[in-house]
């Protein structure tokens, strides 16, 4: 995620449906590599990248390279 996000955004962005993606954010967030900037809406609720996050795909994106 380039910034912060819904998960319909990030479906139409990556093409995965978007109860995946969902699902997804909610496991993210469990590790505290995703973070709910607004936990207590029920539909269109915004992601972003944690700081844990960033240093965790920072490190994948150099074992990547």
């Amino acid at each position: 995620m380039a910034g912060p996000a819904t998960p319909t955004d990030i479906a139409k962005k990556t093409g995965q449906h978007r109860p995946s993606i969902s699902r997804a954010l909610i496991e993210l967030e469990e590790k505290k590599l995703v973070e709910c900037l607004t936990p207590d809406e029920k539909l269109g609720r915004i992601y972003r990248v944690s700081k844990k996050g960033k240093d965790v795909f920072g490190k994948l994106e150099k074992l990547d390279a």
